[in-house]
């Protein structure tokens, strides 16, 4: 699974999937939910990889869906999270940042496990805007970004970019490194862009806002990470990317639920 349900184009209930042929021969390949016809079948060459979108019904009591991709004469059941996470104080952890797939792990069928030694992680929050009248309303949110330093020297800055709306056509990227360096970039190439930033030990942390005009009306809003530390090691959330892959998947977050209770910025 590259990303959970998002959105695309017209429809807001869409899986993205990743399908690779590692034989010899070429393959018919299709994704779609438990039970259902596909409508995306398509040919892939030998040793060749392909990404099948799928709509995938709602699931008013359910957290998760069963997808079915199919490559050949195999069948791979994947479990795509179709529950929107509300976000509440005092907030909403944005990891950790997994690994990309690997042989390894993708023969292995598990999840790339995180080195605490470089491990990353963000957390979503809201607080007041301190300049909007009254003090309190309307509240601005902000991501709390927090990075281990890759041990044994740097090759390069450790960088994490925040990627704000459906993947494949983001409404804004946001990015931070370890010296305290931020960019916007929405289209036309990066941009400076205002971020607290500090240090702690063998950790950089920043902070950064999420500009009002990438929340949807209605307050769901689709967001991913990417990381490359100082060693190139590359890490993403809410889903481990594959080799090459150039954005993060997504999760679509609720911000509609948020209490006005302990909004205070994480430690």
């Amino acid at each position: 699974v590259i990303s959970d349900l998002g959105t695309v184009g017209q429809r807001t209930n869409v899986a993205t999937i990743g399908v690779a042929n590692l034989t010899d021969r070429e393959v018919i390949c299709s994704a779609a939910p438990a039970g259902a016809s596909a409508r995306n079948a398509q040919t892939l060459l030998a040793h060749r990889s392909t990404v099948l979108r799928t709509e995938v019904p709602p699931q008013p009591t359910e957290m998760a869906a069963r997808v079915i991709a199919r490559a050949g004469t195999r069948s791979y059941p994947l479990t795509v999270l179709t529950a929107t996470p509300v976000a509440a104080p005092p907030g909403i952890e944005l990891g950790p940042l997994l690994p990309d797939w690997s042989m390894v792990t993708w023969f292995g069928a598990g999840v790339p496990r995180v080195s605490l030694e470089s491990a990353g992680s963000a957390r979503l929050y809201a607080e007041p805007d301190a300049e909007a009248p009254g003090g309190g309303e309307p509240r601005r949110w902000r991501v709390f970004i927090e990075c281990r330093l890759a041990p044994g020297g740097t090759e390069r800055d450790d960088t994490v970019q925040l990627w704000i709306g459906p993947r494949g056509v983001a409404d804004a990227i946001i990015g931070v490194d370890e010296r305290g360096g931020a960019t916007i970039d929405v289209g036309a190439g990066p941009e400076p862009y205002d971020a607290e930033f500090w240090t702690e030990g063998d950790r950089w942390k920043a902070i950064v806002d999420v500009p009002e005009w990438t929340i949807p009306e209605s307050g769901r809003i689709e967001l991913g990470l990417n990381r490359v530390d100082g060693l190139g090691a590359r890490s993403a959330w809410p889903r481990p990317s594959i080799p090459g892959q150039d954005e993060p998947g997504r999760l679509r977050i609720d911000l509609t639920g948020w209490s006005a209770l302990a909004e205070e910025a994480p430690e």
